[in-house]
């Protein structure tokens, strides 16, 4: 992967290089001395990656309807694959990469050096860059007079309250500020898992937001994973043992639960539970006692698991199902004539022929189960039990002020895509061996 790197990296350059000493021959227009002088402020910047033909009036691509529908008024001659497109008005510039890493890289590459441009507070749409910015109402204070009816005149009181700041247009005023890695400090706030753990009380990290997520992330990611391959290859098993006359049936019940909807299937299972649901007056019945399946963290992560479990199995069972179909039969035969029992056969016949498929299943498994948010959502757990992708959306849900921590959000996304390529790494290096 370091070499792949390495060599981009190096292509990118070179043709960075040579489109730049192309640019040198190409005849461009003066620019006068303010121009040059002066950096031209940018708010947003667009990036494409192609246009098919002309700018307007044929087949569009990803630039033409970005010309279309903004006033694009201003064009700069630029060394990249296509001319920059700058909306004066708002601020907005709008580049064309072309197609592939070393184009994109070679053509973002030089726009960050074009001295004609002021990129320090342009937004660009990247939750990686937004991570590391903060973005921030402006605030302003007004008076307010609120003046209620009275005998024999009304009652005026005025306030000074501070509120976001509005352009012409009625939207709220932000400014950008590069803060480096304070958003992940935000969000991982380790000096208070230091001052928890040099006090001797761990369990207090947990009533952090980040680490009370992962824990759980973690526990229903890993906790779940031998659960649906186990499960997945015995219903596998029975089905490929049963008759074809019920096989239909049997593959029809047990495919139900992977085609339900995934956050339909979690209330389901919460109204099974939930106040005088059918499984919780069945327990009250058996036991005698009154039962609040939901009033306790642990009771409402165990039936998440189950979810889990119940819900992404069936997808392991057709997986398995396929790989059972190619299993050489003389094997199994030379097996049983060795005098192998079925738990042998299943050990060191079936299960090594099914290996590439295990891999496969954990690999989506990982991938899916860590990035959990339709299970909170269903089961409304967010008082007890929370995931890491529910923390980024909580993030990013608008405060009583309307304000969004987007860059927290952003760096809580980072942080689920790091934790994701860490759980990945044991089973891609096995693939790769």
């Amino acid at each position: 992967m370091t070499i792949a790197y390495l060599r981009t990296a190096a292509f990118s350059a070179l043709l960075a290089c040579v489109t730049a000493v192309s640019a040198c021959s190409r005849s461009e227009p003066p620019v006068s001395e303010a121009t040059a002088s002066i950096p031209i402020p940018v708010k947003a910047v667009v990036v494409t990656m192609f246009e098919i033909g002309e700018d307007t009036g044929d087949q569009a691509a990803e630039f033409q309807l970005w010309f279309e529908r903004r006033e694009l008024d201003q064009v700069f001659p630029f060394a990249g694959y296509h001319d920059l497109h700058f909306d004066s008005k708002n601020e907005v510039l709008v580049m064309v990469t072309g197609i592939g890493t070393a184009r994109s890289t070679a053509s973002v590459m030089m726009l960050g050096m074009d001295p004609r441009f002021d990129l320090s507070k342009a937004y660009w749409p990247s939750v990686f860059l937004q991570s590391f910015q903060l973005v921030q109402p402006v605030l302003e204070r007004v008076e307010v007079e609120t003046c209620t009816p009275g005998f024999p005149e009304q009652t005026c009181v005025t306030e000074v309250k501070t509120q976001a700041a509005l352009d012409e247009n009625g939207k709220i005023i932000t400014t950008s500020e590069w803060v480096g890695l304070q958003s992940y400090a935000n969000v991982l706030q380790l000096d208070r898992v230091g001052d928890a753990i040099s006090r001797g009380v761990p369990g207090e990290i947990l009533a952090i937001d980040f680490w009370k997520a992962l824990r759980f992330t973690l526990t229903f990611t890993l906790v779940t994973l031998p659960l649906v391959i186990g499960m997945g290859l015995a219903i596998a098993i029975v089905v490929n043992n049963t008759t074809k006359r019920l096989r239909g049936q049997v593959i029809f019940i047990s495919l139900l639960p992977f085609i339900i909807t995934p956050v339909i299937g979690a209330l389901s299972i919460r109204w099974l539970f939930i106040g005088d649901g059918i499984m919780t007056a069945f327990l009250e019945s058996m036991t005698g006692r009154d039962i609040a399946m939901f009033a306790q963290g642990w009771t409402i992560e165990v039936m998440m698991l189950f979810y889990r479990v119940w819900a992404v199995a069936p997808f392991a069972f057709v997986i398995f199902y396929a790989g059972l179909q190619t299993v050489n039969q003389d094997t199994l035969e030379s097996a049983i004539i060795d005098g192998a029992s079925r738990w042998e056969r299943l050990r060191y016949v079936i299960i090594p022929h099914l290996m590439p498929l295990i891999i496969f299943v954990a690999l989506i498994h990982l991938m899916d189960t860590y990035r959990e948010f339709e299970a909170v959502v269903g089961f409304s757990s967010q008082a007890h039990r929370i995931t890491l992708q529910w923390l980024t959306f909580d993030f990013l849900t608008p405060d009583d002020a309307g304000n969004r921590s987007i860059s927290r959000a952003s760096a809580s996304a980072m942080l689920t895509m790091i934790g994701i390529v860490v759980l990945l790494i044991p089973l891609l290096r096995r693939t790769w061996r």
